[in-house]
């Protein structure tokens, strides 16, 4: 496997979840030359709810973010599927509940959105942003390839103006659903695929919370569905509940000759009379819907589309990832999953391929376009929810019990299915969650938590946080603190501080994991704490001796190396999980054997 260090220059069109988390694993395998490019002038935490499946809680664990995770959002106790009456149908245990070694998590994607985007800042540098840029072209050759973008207007009119272009050795598509880069390879694909259902989407935080606090409920069928569940940490460790939910009508047939609504009504706020009517008499025994959607401040209206999957991502130097690849119907509690999963996928593909990117990016496409494609066309057919739809062709009236209408067995045999074809049944999860678990030690002190910023950190238990479903207005209604620096340098420190802060540095590299970039860390992969210091600044309260490059003794790469006081051998550092201390991360073999005979 190629060197994780690499330096492959990588440009991400959009600042997604997908595009995010995936600029994130690129930092964690090595890769330091990465940029992402954005169309809107702000990045701003929008959205409503979101779940996570256990497969990309993973991934999210091994960056050292499930602390994060675990703070802003819910652990998924179970979900319950009723029918429009608020029958009981089916039941099933979700996450950890269920024997995941890995939580199923509920998130408001604001949150979600916020916490990848300051992690990048602070992980990746504040510069690797761009906001403003929108795709326009690209051009490549065999050997870069480059993006071509355009701005808007000051006036936020819709003429744009050209902007310098970027070339690099990589571009990664993960602009959206309505993806540039997508229409640019495929200009005769048209619109999204309306499915003939709109979706109202709303955030409500109550006083007291439903069922077990931490339950998912979907009811109704595949024509008018409802679904609420809770999404706020700090509203569940105040003992009330954050509850996000979608209700769901078809309005016309799927197979209307009528457009796709156009992409300028996607998310804009609506009066809830434009649906509330088709469920006044949903009140359930532990949830009255109707009051749900009452106290709801504000309601955004989607239609739910997907496209039909393609052939081929891969042209080149160019990939699409997340929705540009596979927008799917939002059906299984599956999109952001599936995002997130091909971001490691990619990552991984280029570290294996690094010497030919046509050739990773078609293991890449290999690896992904095949079960994504069975995903959309499985949503397509109801997904999971296809419970639903059985009962009520079979009992649309209602039930005394289901066990009449469908088996236990045929029940439980769709959400198995599914959780198969979707990569995050309990087995497979369980494996890999095993598989990477040194790793993850390594992995969660360099990454911690408290490489997160202090003022998402506050926001992350802000009781009045108000979420915001779209572009329009300020980003969120807290507070937020004065910037301050990450990790801010502590002063000076005397020698019984200095001999306390040694002890606390001994990490020996069996604790580091298996994989290789757990150990060495080159030049421009070295942590943020040591970036651009000279060999007279204090490091945390350490004096650096010396700083100097040569090469690594196994590989030939030209490597960083930094000598502290004279207790501390020739060495890597970078951040560790307590914010006053640093992480000694031991070198190559060849220098872990030098160290312990000159240190």
């Amino acid at each position: 496997m190629p060197s994780l260090e690499s330096d492959l220059a990588i440009t991400i069109i959009g600042g997604g979840i997908g595009g995010l988390v995936l600029a994130l694993q690129l930092h964690a395998d090595g890769f330091q030359k990465i940029e992402i490019f954005e169309a809107t002038p702000v990045l701003k935490p929008i959205g409503s709810g979101i779940n996570l499946q256990p497969s990309a809680v993973l991934v999210l664990r091994n960056l050292g973010l499930l602390p994060a995770l675990e703070e802003i959002g819910v652990k998924t106790k179970e979900l319950r599927y009723y029918n429009r009456y608020g029958h009981p149908v089916v039941s099933e245990p979700r996450g950890e509940d269920a024997g995941y070694l890995i939580p199923q998590l509920s998130l408001h994607r604001g949150m979600l959105h916020e916490l990848l985007l300051n992690t990048v800042k602070s992980r990746l540098g504040e510069a690797c942003i761009h906001t403003n840029h929108a795709l326009a072209t690209f051009s490549q050759t065999d050997a870069s390839i480059t993006a071509n973008f355009v701005c808007r207007s000051r006036s936020g009119n819709a003429e744009a103006a050209l902007i310098p272009s970027r070339t690099s050795d990589v571009l990664i598509a993960a602009d959206g659903i309505n993806s540039t880069a997508r229409k640019l390879l495929y200009p005769d694909e048209g619109p999204p695929n309306f499915s003939g259902r709109l979706l109202w989407r709303g955030v409500s935080l109550r006083e007291k919370p439903f069922l077990t606090g931490a339950s998912m409920v979907w009811a109704g069928h595949a024509d008018q569905k409802f679904i609420a569940y809770p999404v706020g940490g700090a509203a569940e460790r105040e003992g009330k509940s954050l509850v996000n939910w979608i209700a769901e009508l078809r309005v016309r047939s799927a197979d209307d000759p009528d457009t796709t609504p156009p992409v300028a009504d996607w998310g804009k706020v609506v009066e809830k009379s434009r649906f509330d009517g088709e469920f006044k008499s949903w009140t359930f025994g532990f949830l009255s819907i109707p009051e749900l959607i009452e106290e709801t401040e504000e309601v955004s209206e989607y239609p739910m589309c997907d496209r039909t999957p393609v052939d081929r991502w891969s042209f080149g130097r160019l990939t699409l990832l997340g929705d540009a690849a596979h927008p799917l119907y939002p059906i299984g509690s599956n999109g952001a999953s599936q995002a997130i999963l091909d971001s490691i996928s990619l990552s991984h593909s280029l570290q294996e391929h690094a010497s030919s990117i046509p050739d990773a990016l078609t293991a890449y496409q290999e690896a992904r376009l095949p079960p994504t494609a069975k995903i959309c066309y499985a949503n397509r057919m109801n997904g999971p929810d296809h419970v639903l739809q059985l009962v009520h062709e079979r009992a649309p009236d209602g039930f005394a019990d289901v066990g009449d209408v469908i088996s236990k067995e045929e029940l439980e045999d769709v959400g198995k299915k599914y959780k198969v074809l979707a990569g995050f049944d309990m087995e497979s999860v369980n494996e890999k969650a095993r598989q990477t678990q040194g790793a993850q030690k390594g992995a969660s002190a360099y990454f911690s938590s408290n490489s997160i910023p202090p003022n998402f950190q506050a926001a992350a238990r802000a009781k009045d946080w108000k979420p915001r479903l779209n572009n329009s207005g300020p980003s969120s209604s807290w507070s937020r603190p004065s910037q301050k620096p990450c990790n801010p340098r502590p002063q000076k420190t005397g020698k019984a501080d200095e001999q306390q802060h040694r002890q606390s540095l001994t990490l020996h590299a069996s604790q580091l994991g298996p994989h290789p970039h757990h150990v060495t860390r080159r030049t421009r992969a070295v942590g943020l704490a040591i970036r651009s210091r000279r060999s007279d600044e204090r490091l945390e309260g350490f004096q650096i001796d010396a700083v100097r490059t040569r090469p690594d003794l196994d590989t030939g790469c030209k490597c960083l190396s930094i000598k502290l006081a004279s207790w501390c051998p020739w060495s890597i550092i970078t951040e560790s999980s307590e914010k006053e201390n640093l992480l000694l991360r031991p070198g190559s073999k060849h220098e872990r054997n030098r160290a312990t005979k000159t240190g």
